[in-house]
């Protein structure tokens, strides 16, 4: 059989061992030799899938061009409802290799497909062999698991999976893959999908990265390698005192109530009301970072900045995180549908007289109508907005379950080599332990994705992605807003 894309070590006292899955037989802890390896590989397999040895063709390895770091292409072959494979992207696809030294190319009949949140969505898909030939088209069924007869027996020494969209996003998420020589094959050892959809509540019960990004366990801030400390003019955190911290300003001279909850001390304000100069009335507070070596400095339009890419300082970074943490009370009864939390960026003052100077991007948790889907904007001329769908990778409760509860949001953005922009807001349900004033980095989760080339909406093809002057946090239709924690950090430029 061919060798695995890992490299295999020498094991010590192979024959002692006892090879209980994939990666020990990979990593080194199998036997050196690759026919014993596979041996040991097919009874593995067998044991797990369940299946006749007649039937059951042995996947002796699976690969994934650009799988998410946790949710790897192997994870398809241990016929786990934790474990799964997941890439973004619609044509990407995973090879089952299949052949060996004994046998290069196997003749296929059926294939077993068990797909991550089956009974939720369809997935489009095309099967193809080791010739780039498609062998099918197909879509699957919504009960999650099922077997898929091939129109005819194909000789192959792999099959590829082509993943080509879904109804619900352009996630390719599957739990499990086996293959057969027989096309009514005796399925032992079904996954249940319902062992990994969500509950009501948005959380993952499934495995964690990729469609249901869980960051990892830890007492240190996720992106702390990525932070540049020694940036010289956009390194904040909010002080105790908002009131008197001259890089911060509350939208219309509000004033912040300062309190305590066991170990740590927030921040109360009340929304406004006001008019809006793109018509009615909207109750509103509005947060503002703008670092204080910058006062001085005349702030440009975005068309000044997009040629020369900055609004107001050459210094301002590009790459960054904007962060904080809310907890929001009393809905605008009529508006509820309208209650979000927006953190903007890349932009300045709105205001009538710098209309062009808005020139910023904003990114929408809207817990007031969580399936929205159009919850990144763009606003370079004020007030004229552009909205976009984001990829989102869970739902959020109703507004109901999300008063009176703190939510965390770190909103990240890099300017791509090509120009274009990443631009990712992780949420977190459950973000701190009041008593100690421990931040639950663990439980942040990638929210929603936009990834903006300029190709959409009134001012394609302009791409935002200039160094801005401001950062806020606008928080609309909520009566009673609580915060704390907010900050802005620059990242290390990309190497």
């Amino acid at each position: 059989m061919p060798e695995s894309s890992t490299q295999v070590e020498k094991a010590k006292d192979v024959t002692k061992r006892n090879y209980t899955t994939y990666d020990d037989i990979y990593s080194g802890k199998g036997p050196d030799d690759l026919n014993k390896r596979y041996e040991e590989f097919k009874k593995l397999q067998y044991e797990q899938n369940g299946g006749k040895k007649e039937d059951l063709i042995v996947i002796n390895d699976v690969s994934a061009p650009n799988a998410e770091t946790g949710n790897g292409p192997r994870n398809i072959m241990d016929n786990s409802p934790n474990t799964r494979l997941s890439i973004k992207g619609v044509g990407t696809y995973a090879d089952l290799q299949i052949g060996d030294e004994k046998e290069p190319r196997k003749k296929v009949k059926a294939i077993y497909l068990s797909w991550y949140k089956g009974k939720q969505r369809t997935n489009r898909y095309e099967l193809e062999d080791d010739t780039g030939a498609i062998i099918l088209k197909g879509e699957s069924s919504r009960t999650g698991s099922e077997v898929v007869k091939l129109p005819r027996e194909v000789e192959t020494s792999r099959i590829r999976i082509r993943f080509m969209g879904n109804t619900s996003n352009n996630w390719f998420s599957l739990l499990s893959a086996r293959v057969f020589a027989t096309d009514t094959p005796k399925i032992t050892n079904d996954i249940d999908p319902d062992l990994t959809e969500e509950q009501d509540t948005g959380q993952p019960t499934g495995g964690t990265g990729g469609e249901d990004k869980t960051l990892p366990a830890q007492l240190t801030h996720p992106f702390v390698n990525e932070m540049d400390r020694g940036a010289t003019v956009f390194n904040w955190s909010l002080s105790d005192n908002p009131n008197a911290d001259p890089q911060f300003r509350i939208d219309a001279g509000s004033k912040a109530v300062t309190k305590r909850e066991g170990a740590i001390t927030y921040h109360t304000i009340q929304a406004r009301e006001g008019g809006l100069k793109s018509g009615g009335k909207q109750d509103t507070a509005r947060l503002h970072y703008r670092p204080k070596s910058i006062n001085d400095k005349k702030v440009g339009t975005w068309k000044e900045a997009k040629n020369r890419g900055w609004l107001t300082d050459e210094r301002m970074p590009k790459d960054f995180i904007q962060e904080g943490y809310f907890r929001v009370r009393d809905p605008r009864d009529g508006r509820e549908a309208k209650a979000r939390i927006t953190d903007k960026y890349r932009g300045g003052p709105h205001s009538d007289n710098q209309e062009s100077s808005a020139a910023c991007v904003g990114f929408m948790l809207n817990i007031g109508d969580p399936k929205k889907k159009d919850i990144f904007e763009r606003e370079l001329d004020h007030p004229d907005y552009v909205f976009l769908d984001a990829d989102k990778s869970f739902q959020m409760p109703t507004l109901e379950n999300c008063l009176n509860k703190w939510i965390g949001k770190i909103v990240y953005t890099r300017v791509n080599k090509d120009g274009s922009t990443v631009n990712r807001m992780y949420v977190n349900q459950d973000p701190i332990d009041t008593a100690t004033g421990r931040i639950k980095y663990e439980n942040y989760r990638l929210y929603a994705e936009y990834s903006d080339s300029g190709k959409d909406g009134k001012y394609a093809p302009t791409i935002p992605n200039w160094s801005g002057d401001v950062n806020t946090w606008r928080i609309n239709e909520l009566g009673e807003i609580d915060f704390f924690g907010l900050s802005v950090r620059a990242l290390l430029p990309q190497q």
